[in-house]
Protein backbone atom coordinates (compact mmCIF):
# COMPACT_ATOMS: atom_id res chain seq x y z
CA UNK A 1 0.00 0.00 0.00
CA UNK A 2 1.21 3.52 -0.76
CA UNK A 3 0.35 4.88 2.70
CA UNK A 4 0.92 3.38 6.15
CA UNK A 5 -2.09 1.78 7.78
CA UNK A 6 -1.52 3.86 10.92
CA UNK A 7 -2.03 7.07 8.92
CA UNK A 8 -5.09 5.60 7.20
CA UNK A 9 -6.57 4.70 10.57
CA UNK A 10 -6.96 8.40 11.36
CA UNK A 11 -9.11 8.83 8.27
CA UNK A 12 -11.37 5.80 8.70
CA UNK A 13 -14.01 7.54 10.91
CA UNK A 14 -14.60 10.19 8.22
CA UNK A 15 -15.22 7.56 5.55
CA UNK A 16 -17.95 5.80 7.55
CA UNK A 17 -19.53 8.81 9.24
CA UNK A 18 -22.87 8.31 7.47
CA UNK A 19 -23.37 4.96 9.17
CA UNK A 20 -23.06 6.59 12.57
CA UNK A 21 -25.16 9.70 12.11
CA UNK A 22 -28.43 10.63 10.41
CA UNK A 23 -27.65 12.85 7.44
CA UNK A 24 -30.10 15.70 6.98
CA UNK A 25 -30.80 15.83 3.27
CA UNK A 26 -30.68 19.08 1.32
CA UNK A 27 -31.91 19.78 -2.20
CA UNK A 28 -30.96 22.62 -4.54
CA UNK A 29 -33.84 25.07 -4.88
CA UNK A 30 -33.50 25.66 -8.63
CA UNK A 31 -33.54 21.89 -9.21
CA UNK A 32 -36.75 21.72 -7.18
CA UNK A 33 -38.34 24.56 -9.14
CA UNK A 34 -37.69 23.52 -12.75
CA UNK A 35 -38.03 20.24 -14.72
CA UNK A 36 -34.35 19.46 -15.27
CA UNK A 37 -34.71 15.68 -14.92
CA UNK A 38 -36.65 12.93 -16.68
CA UNK A 39 -39.47 11.56 -14.52
CA UNK A 40 -39.59 8.19 -16.29
CA UNK A 41 -37.32 5.23 -15.60
CA UNK A 42 -37.47 4.40 -19.29
CA UNK A 43 -34.64 6.09 -21.24
CA UNK A 44 -35.63 9.49 -22.67
CA UNK A 45 -33.69 10.56 -25.76
CA UNK A 46 -35.65 13.67 -26.74
CA UNK A 47 -34.34 17.16 -25.95
CA UNK A 48 -36.59 18.80 -23.34
CA UNK A 49 -37.28 22.55 -23.36
CA UNK A 50 -38.92 24.59 -20.62
CA UNK A 51 -39.64 28.27 -21.28
CA UNK A 52 -41.93 30.39 -19.11
CA UNK A 53 -40.91 33.70 -20.70
CA UNK A 54 -38.32 34.47 -18.04
CA UNK A 55 -36.42 31.24 -17.58
CA UNK A 56 -35.45 28.98 -20.44
CA UNK A 57 -34.02 25.51 -19.90
CA UNK A 58 -32.84 23.16 -22.63
CA UNK A 59 -31.77 19.68 -21.56
CA UNK A 60 -30.12 17.37 -24.09
CA UNK A 61 -29.69 13.63 -23.47
CA UNK A 62 -26.43 11.73 -23.63
CA UNK A 63 -25.92 8.25 -25.02
CA UNK A 64 -27.85 6.71 -22.08
CA UNK A 65 -30.65 9.27 -22.22
CA UNK A 66 -31.56 12.18 -19.95
CA UNK A 67 -30.48 12.14 -16.32
CA UNK A 68 -33.49 11.03 -14.27
CA UNK A 69 -34.97 12.27 -11.03
CA UNK A 70 -33.57 9.09 -9.40
CA UNK A 71 -30.08 9.99 -10.68
CA UNK A 72 -30.58 13.30 -8.91
CA UNK A 73 -30.35 11.44 -5.58
CA UNK A 74 -26.58 11.56 -6.05
CA UNK A 75 -26.63 15.36 -6.25
CA UNK A 76 -28.88 15.56 -3.18
CA UNK A 77 -26.54 13.26 -1.27
CA UNK A 78 -23.43 15.19 -2.28
CA UNK A 79 -25.06 18.57 -1.51
CA UNK A 80 -26.05 17.21 1.91
CA UNK A 81 -22.51 16.00 2.59
CA UNK A 82 -21.03 19.35 1.56
CA UNK A 83 -23.52 21.16 3.78
CA UNK A 84 -22.58 18.99 6.75
CA UNK A 85 -18.86 19.47 6.16
CA UNK A 86 -19.38 23.23 6.08
CA UNK A 87 -21.26 22.95 9.37
CA UNK A 88 -18.27 21.16 10.87
CA UNK A 89 -15.79 23.77 9.64
CA UNK A 90 -14.15 21.44 7.12
CA UNK A 91 -12.68 22.87 3.92
CA UNK A 92 -14.80 21.70 0.98
CA UNK A 93 -13.89 21.29 -2.67
CA UNK A 94 -15.84 20.42 -5.79
CA UNK A 95 -14.58 16.85 -5.49
CA UNK A 96 -16.51 14.77 -2.98
CA UNK A 97 -15.81 11.16 -2.06
CA UNK A 98 -18.23 8.72 -0.53
CA UNK A 99 -18.77 5.00 -0.16
CA UNK A 100 -21.39 3.50 -2.48
CA UNK A 101 -22.92 1.51 0.38
CA UNK A 102 -23.30 4.68 2.49
CA UNK A 103 -25.14 6.34 -0.39
CA UNK A 104 -27.54 3.42 -0.66
CA UNK A 105 -28.27 3.48 3.08
CA UNK A 106 -28.74 7.25 3.23
CA UNK A 107 -31.12 7.32 0.26
CA UNK A 108 -33.11 4.29 1.36
CA UNK A 109 -31.95 2.00 -1.42
CA UNK A 110 -31.17 -1.68 -1.39
CA UNK A 111 -27.50 -2.49 -2.00
CA UNK A 112 -28.33 -5.75 -3.72
CA UNK A 113 -29.34 -6.80 -7.21
CA UNK A 114 -28.58 -4.21 -9.88
CA UNK A 115 -27.93 -1.37 -7.42
CA UNK A 116 -24.27 -0.99 -8.29
CA UNK A 117 -24.87 -1.23 -12.03
CA UNK A 118 -27.63 1.37 -11.74
CA UNK A 119 -25.28 3.69 -9.84
CA UNK A 120 -22.69 3.45 -12.62
CA UNK A 121 -25.40 4.28 -15.19
CA UNK A 122 -26.56 7.23 -13.09
CA UNK A 123 -23.01 8.65 -13.01
CA UNK A 124 -22.88 8.28 -16.78
CA UNK A 125 -26.18 10.11 -17.36
CA UNK A 126 -25.27 12.93 -14.95
CA UNK A 127 -22.02 13.49 -16.82
CA UNK A 128 -23.38 13.13 -20.37
CA UNK A 129 -26.64 15.11 -20.05
CA UNK A 130 -26.06 18.72 -21.15
CA UNK A 131 -27.99 21.75 -19.92
CA UNK A 132 -28.40 25.27 -21.22
CA UNK A 133 -30.19 27.83 -19.08
CA UNK A 134 -30.43 31.53 -18.27
CA UNK A 135 -31.46 31.19 -14.60
CA UNK A 136 -30.40 34.27 -12.65
CA UNK A 137 -27.92 33.91 -9.81
CA UNK A 138 -28.72 34.89 -6.23
CA UNK A 139 -27.42 38.44 -6.82
CA UNK A 140 -29.84 38.87 -9.74
CA UNK A 141 -27.27 38.56 -12.50
CA UNK A 142 -28.56 36.68 -15.55
CA UNK A 143 -26.17 34.64 -17.63
CA UNK A 144 -26.43 31.97 -20.28
CA UNK A 145 -24.88 28.84 -18.82
CA UNK A 146 -23.87 25.58 -20.49
CA UNK A 147 -22.97 22.63 -18.28
CA UNK A 148 -23.46 19.01 -17.27
CA UNK A 149 -24.33 17.92 -13.74
CA UNK A 150 -20.88 16.58 -12.92
CA UNK A 151 -17.49 17.28 -14.47
CA UNK A 152 -16.24 13.80 -13.75
CA UNK A 153 -16.82 10.73 -11.66
CA UNK A 154 -14.84 7.66 -10.77
CA UNK A 155 -15.35 4.52 -8.74
CA UNK A 156 -13.28 1.69 -7.33
CA UNK A 157 -14.51 -1.85 -7.57
CA UNK A 158 -13.43 -5.21 -6.19
CA UNK A 159 -14.31 -8.75 -7.18
CA UNK A 160 -16.29 -10.55 -4.48
CA UNK A 161 -17.45 -14.10 -5.20
CA UNK A 162 -16.68 -13.50 -8.85
CA UNK A 163 -18.80 -10.33 -9.07
CA UNK A 164 -17.60 -6.70 -9.24
CA UNK A 165 -18.68 -4.63 -6.20
CA UNK A 166 -18.30 -0.85 -6.00
CA UNK A 167 -16.34 0.70 -3.16
CA UNK A 168 -15.39 4.37 -3.02
CA UNK A 169 -16.96 6.88 -5.41
CA UNK A 170 -15.74 10.35 -6.35
CA UNK A 171 -17.82 13.11 -7.93
CA UNK A 172 -16.53 16.45 -9.18
CA UNK A 173 -19.42 18.92 -9.36
CA UNK A 174 -19.86 21.38 -12.19
CA UNK A 175 -19.29 25.05 -11.31
CA UNK A 176 -22.99 25.95 -11.64
CA UNK A 177 -24.05 23.22 -9.22
CA UNK A 178 -21.24 24.09 -6.80
CA UNK A 179 -22.24 27.74 -6.75
CA UNK A 180 -25.84 26.88 -5.89
CA UNK A 181 -24.72 24.84 -2.87
CA UNK A 182 -21.73 26.74 -1.46
CA UNK A 183 -21.80 30.33 -2.73
CA UNK A 184 -25.49 31.13 -3.23
CA UNK A 185 -26.57 28.75 -0.44
CA UNK A 186 -29.87 28.14 -2.26
CA UNK A 187 -30.64 24.78 -0.68
CA UNK A 188 -33.59 23.46 1.34
CA UNK A 189 -33.95 20.56 3.74
CA UNK A 190 -36.18 17.77 2.48
CA UNK A 191 -37.90 14.92 4.27
CA UNK A 192 -36.04 11.61 4.02
CA UNK A 193 -39.36 9.98 3.06
CA UNK A 194 -38.85 11.65 -0.33
CA UNK A 195 -36.58 8.75 -1.29
CA UNK A 196 -39.41 6.28 -0.70
CA UNK A 197 -41.55 7.88 -3.40
CA UNK A 198 -41.47 5.46 -6.33
CA UNK A 199 -43.23 7.72 -8.84
CA UNK A 200 -41.27 10.40 -10.64
CA UNK A 201 -44.38 12.57 -10.72
CA UNK A 202 -44.81 12.23 -6.94
CA UNK A 203 -41.21 13.28 -6.41
CA UNK A 204 -41.69 16.40 -8.54
CA UNK A 205 -44.98 17.24 -6.80
CA UNK A 206 -43.27 17.02 -3.40
CA UNK A 207 -40.31 19.13 -4.56
CA UNK A 208 -42.61 21.90 -5.74
CA UNK A 209 -44.74 21.78 -2.59
CA UNK A 210 -41.63 21.94 -0.38
CA UNK A 211 -40.16 24.81 -2.40
CA UNK A 212 -43.32 26.95 -2.51
CA UNK A 213 -45.29 26.11 0.59
CA UNK A 214 -42.42 26.89 2.94
CA UNK A 215 -43.87 28.17 6.21
CA UNK A 216 -47.27 28.90 4.65
CA UNK A 217 -50.23 26.76 5.62
CA UNK A 218 -51.15 26.13 1.98
CA UNK A 219 -50.17 26.79 -1.63
CA UNK A 220 -52.20 26.62 -4.85
CA UNK A 221 -51.17 26.24 -8.49
CA UNK A 222 -53.20 25.66 -11.65
CA UNK A 223 -52.92 22.17 -13.12
CA UNK A 224 -51.57 23.38 -16.51
CA UNK A 225 -48.79 25.26 -14.71
CA UNK A 226 -48.11 22.31 -12.40
CA UNK A 227 -47.85 19.98 -15.39
CA UNK A 228 -45.27 22.28 -17.01
CA UNK A 229 -43.27 22.53 -13.79
CA UNK A 230 -43.24 18.76 -13.45
CA UNK A 231 -42.00 18.36 -17.00
CA UNK A 232 -45.01 17.23 -18.99
CA UNK A 233 -45.38 18.19 -22.61
CA UNK A 234 -48.77 19.06 -24.08
CA UNK A 235 -49.06 15.55 -25.54
CA UNK A 236 -48.57 13.93 -22.11
CA UNK A 237 -50.98 16.00 -20.03
CA UNK A 238 -53.71 13.36 -20.14
CA UNK A 239 -51.32 10.98 -18.39
CA UNK A 240 -50.47 13.75 -15.93
CA UNK A 241 -54.08 13.97 -14.76
CA UNK A 242 -54.17 10.22 -14.21
CA UNK A 243 -50.93 10.15 -12.21
CA UNK A 244 -51.94 13.18 -10.17
CA UNK A 245 -55.21 11.46 -9.31
CA UNK A 246 -53.23 8.50 -7.95
CA UNK A 247 -51.15 10.84 -5.76
CA UNK A 248 -54.27 12.55 -4.41
CA UNK A 249 -55.90 9.19 -3.57
CA UNK A 250 -52.77 7.68 -2.01
CA UNK A 251 -52.26 10.77 0.20
CA UNK A 252 -48.73 9.67 1.07
CA UNK A 253 -46.66 12.73 0.14
CA UNK A 254 -44.18 13.63 2.89
CA UNK A 255 -45.17 16.78 4.84
CA UNK A 256 -48.05 17.79 2.55
CA UNK A 257 -51.55 16.81 1.52
CA UNK A 258 -52.90 17.75 -1.90
CA UNK A 259 -56.39 17.94 -3.36
CA UNK A 260 -57.93 19.29 -6.55
CA UNK A 261 -60.33 22.24 -6.71
CA UNK A 262 -61.96 24.42 -9.35
CA UNK A 263 -59.91 27.47 -10.37
CA UNK A 264 -62.83 29.81 -9.63
CA UNK A 265 -63.36 28.45 -6.11
CA UNK A 266 -61.63 30.96 -3.80
CA UNK A 267 -62.09 28.63 -0.81
CA UNK A 268 -60.36 25.79 -2.64
CA UNK A 269 -62.94 23.14 -1.70
CA UNK A 270 -61.99 19.57 -2.55
CA UNK A 271 -63.42 18.35 -5.86
CA UNK A 272 -64.27 14.73 -5.21
CA UNK A 273 -64.45 13.53 -8.83
CA UNK A 274 -62.15 15.89 -10.68
CA UNK A 275 -61.50 13.23 -13.34
CA UNK A 276 -65.01 13.85 -14.64
CA UNK A 277 -64.02 17.44 -15.51
CA UNK A 278 -62.86 17.63 -19.11
CA UNK A 279 -59.22 18.68 -19.46
CA UNK A 280 -57.18 20.41 -16.77
CA UNK A 281 -57.49 24.13 -17.58
CA UNK A 282 -60.25 24.79 -15.06
CA UNK A 283 -58.55 22.95 -12.21
CA UNK A 284 -55.96 23.78 -9.56
CA UNK A 285 -53.99 21.83 -6.97
CA UNK A 286 -54.22 22.89 -3.33
CA UNK A 287 -51.34 21.84 -1.08
CA UNK A 288 -51.78 21.88 2.70
CA UNK A 289 -49.00 21.43 5.20
CA UNK A 290 -49.45 18.44 7.50
CA UNK A 291 -49.56 19.00 11.31
CA UNK A 292 -46.30 19.38 13.26
CA UNK A 293 -44.12 19.81 10.15
CA UNK A 294 -42.84 23.24 11.19
CA UNK A 295 -42.20 22.12 14.76
CA UNK A 296 -40.10 19.21 13.51
CA UNK A 297 -38.12 21.43 11.14
CA UNK A 298 -37.60 24.09 13.82
CA UNK A 299 -36.22 21.54 16.25
CA UNK A 300 -33.77 20.37 13.59
CA UNK A 301 -32.83 23.98 12.81
CA UNK A 302 -31.86 24.43 16.46
CA UNK A 303 -29.50 21.48 16.14
CA UNK A 304 -28.10 22.93 12.90
CA UNK A 305 -27.43 26.28 14.53
CA UNK A 306 -25.61 24.57 17.37
CA UNK A 307 -23.46 22.92 14.73
CA UNK A 308 -22.66 26.28 13.20
CA UNK A 309 -25.19 26.20 10.36
CA UNK A 310 -26.20 29.86 10.10
CA UNK A 311 -26.54 32.22 7.12
CA UNK A 312 -23.91 34.56 8.55
CA UNK A 313 -21.44 31.71 8.84
CA UNK A 314 -21.79 30.78 5.21
CA UNK A 315 -21.64 34.35 3.93
CA UNK A 316 -18.24 34.55 5.58
CA UNK A 317 -17.17 31.10 4.49
CA UNK A 318 -13.53 30.81 3.64
CA UNK A 319 -10.62 28.48 4.34
CA UNK A 320 -10.95 27.11 7.86
CA UNK A 321 -7.69 27.53 9.76
CA UNK A 322 -8.69 26.18 13.15
CA UNK A 323 -8.80 22.55 12.09
CA UNK A 324 -6.28 20.37 10.37
CA UNK A 325 -7.78 18.51 7.43
CA UNK A 326 -6.20 15.12 6.86
CA UNK A 327 -5.06 14.32 3.31
CA UNK A 328 -7.48 12.33 1.22
CA UNK A 329 -6.62 8.71 0.51
CA UNK A 330 -6.55 7.83 -3.16
CA UNK A 331 -9.17 5.17 -4.02
CA UNK A 332 -6.52 2.71 -5.21
CA UNK A 333 -4.90 2.96 -1.75
CA UNK A 334 -8.07 2.13 0.21
CA UNK A 335 -7.68 -0.38 3.02
CA UNK A 336 -9.06 -3.87 2.48
CA UNK A 337 -10.98 -6.02 4.97
CA UNK A 338 -7.76 -7.94 5.62
CA UNK A 339 -5.99 -4.66 6.42
CA UNK A 340 -8.64 -3.77 9.02
CA UNK A 341 -8.44 -7.23 10.58
CA UNK A 342 -4.67 -6.82 10.84
CA UNK A 343 -5.10 -3.43 12.50
CA UNK A 344 -7.44 -4.85 15.12
CA UNK A 345 -4.94 -7.59 15.93
CA UNK A 346 -2.15 -5.03 16.28
CA UNK A 347 -4.34 -2.95 18.62
CA UNK A 348 -5.04 -6.01 20.71
CA UNK A 349 -1.35 -6.85 20.94
CA UNK A 350 -0.48 -3.29 21.98
CA UNK A 351 1.64 -2.58 18.88
CA UNK A 352 -0.58 0.41 18.05
CA UNK A 353 -1.60 2.83 20.77
CA UNK A 354 -4.55 5.20 20.19
CA UNK A 355 -3.91 8.85 20.88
Amino acid sequence: MGRSMESQLEIIPNLFLDRQEQLRHRDIMNLMEYPFFAISKQPVFETRIYDDGKVRIEVKPGHRGLATIWDKDILIYVASQINRMLNEGVIVTQKVRFHAHDFFISCGRSAGGRAYEDLVSAFDRLQSTSIRTNIATKNGQTERTFFSWIKSGRMTERMINGKPVLGMCEVELEDWVWRQIVEDRTILSIDSAYFRLTSGVARRVYELARKHCGRQSHWTISLPKLAEKIGYSDDDKRNFKRFLGQIVEANDLPEYEVHIALVGDTEGKRLADFRSVRGIKGLKAVFTRRPNVLERRDSQDVLDRRAGDSPKRFEQHGPCRDREVLPLVEPEEMATAEDFAGLLQRFASGKIVSS
